[in-house]
């Protein structure tokens, strides 16, 4: 099926870098936390640590860095120091506001991100951010994370379609390839890697005024 034949009844977006400003102050916030190990994060690593669970993050930082200390003292130091940076910093993407209210009388809307539940319930209670969204996966309804294609087609069948009848806006290289391996019609919003990061994606935006223009292209309706 060809793109410009497909029945889009839904879009769907990752959480951090697609709806919020939140990359620069988890990097902040870890920078801080692995500098009480002497452990400075080489800038080319970040982009390995975007779309990871927080679990996924600590233990692989833990083998790579070398850093002695229990998982849950580490994720508990990182909780701490994250819900500082957000509770005064964290703020929407520009153009995510709107973009939302415009598309919600024409689509089904859906979150789907690796950030646990409870602390997104954190984040709607302390920040400026609000659940726009009528379906969420988190972490705890998945068996396989991000880049495995578990998280969209449960999706897909928690709103009743097909994975091909939603457009999905990733930021990450794990997303991208979650959303494309589960046949979703992919858009990378580069918010946080070039064009050139991606090894694949349907459609390419770096805001969301050419993410509307992507909808409007792809999306018909009867």
């Amino acid at each position: 099926m060809k793109l410009n034949e497909r029945k889009i009844r839904a879009i769907v977006f990752d959480f951090d870098g697609v709806v919020v400003d939140s990359e620069p102050l988890y990097e902040k916030a870890e920078a801080r936390l692995f500098a009480e190990y002497g452990v400075t994060i080489p800038e080319s690593d970040w982009r390995l640590f975007k779309g990871l669970s927080d679990h996924d993050f600590f233990i692989l930082c833990k083998e790579r860095y070398g850093i002695c200390e229990e998982l849950t003292i580490l994720q508990k130091k990182g909780k701490c120091l994250l819900e500082k940076e957000f509770r005064h910093n964290l703020r929407y993407i520009d153009g995510f506001e709107d973009f939302i209210c415009e598309i919600r009388p024409f689509f089904l809307t859906g979150l789907v991100t690796s950030t646990k539940l409870t602390f997104l319930e954190w984040i709607f209670r302390n920040t400026p951010i609000r659940n726009h969204f009528e379906t969420m996966i988190t972490a705890e309804n998945v068996t396989c994370q991000k880049p495995q294609p578990e998280p969209y087609l449960k999706m897909a069948e928690l709103m009743g379609i097909r994975p091909e009848e939603m457009i999905v806006l990733e930021d990450s290289l794990n997303g991208v390839k979650s959303a494309m391996s589960a046949g979703a019609v992919t858009v990378a919003f580069l918010s946080s890697f070039p064009k050139e990061a991606f090894e694949a994606a349907d459609f390419f935006a770096a805001t969301y005024g050419e993410v509307r223009e992507i909808v409007l292209s792809v999306a018909s309706h009867d």
